[in-house]
């Protein structure tokens, strides 16, 4: 085998001839479709970016499940470390109401409208990267590509951010219970 990354040309023919397999391996470990078939683009997406990193040692095919593997890895660990998101604002209303406590709903309205206070505050970069990854769940390789900075400093700049929300909520007295 050959110590340098394939040409382009053969990786688009491999993706060409082993999509369906790897869109298959995916879905066994993925229950969500739409889920599984983004996180397959994502790793084909940063396998093609890193082929400078692929020295050869192993087949293009056991490289790229490795790139998947990682990448549905780091999609149920960051699952199992987000919380639960409520989506439709009726349900929060209807789960306060019904457990007959309105101090309940207080706390979470006063929760939601100083956490809304916080983000506003963020810078719109910030912000919207926030909202990319933490909503709309987008890998923070793509986000900081859109941003044209290191995933590293995205990081960074998103962990300072939730921590400034932290401090937001603690110092309105919302923060959380336990």
């Amino acid at each position: 085998m050959s110590a340098s990354a394939p040409p382009v040309p053969v990786f688009e023919q491999f993706v060409e001839q082993y999509y369906q397999w790897l869109l298959r391996f995916v879905r066994r470990k993925v229950a969500n479709p739409e889920q599984a078939e983004d996180l397959l683009h994502d790793a084909l997406l940063d396998a093609h970016l890193g082929l400078k990193k692929y020295r050869g040692e192993a087949a293009l095919s056991a490289w790229v499940l490795g790139v998947l593997s990682n990448k549905i890895r780091r999609h149920y660990r960051c699952l199992a470390h987000m919380p639960s998101m409520i989506h439709d604002d009726s349900i929060l209303y209807e789960e306060a109401v019904s457990n007959g406590d309105p101090s309940d709903l207080l706390s979470q309205t006063q929760r939601l409208d100083c956490l809304c206070r916080a983000v506003d505050k963020l810078p719109a970069h910030i912000k919207e990267a926030l909202c990319q990854v933490a909503l709309d769940g987008e890998a923070y390789a793509l986000v900081a590509r859109h941003l044209n900075i290191p995933v590293g400093t995205l990081r960074s700049q998103l962990s300072r951010a939730r921590e400034h929300m932290r401090h937001a909520l603690d110092a309105a007295g919302v923060g959380r219970a336990d």
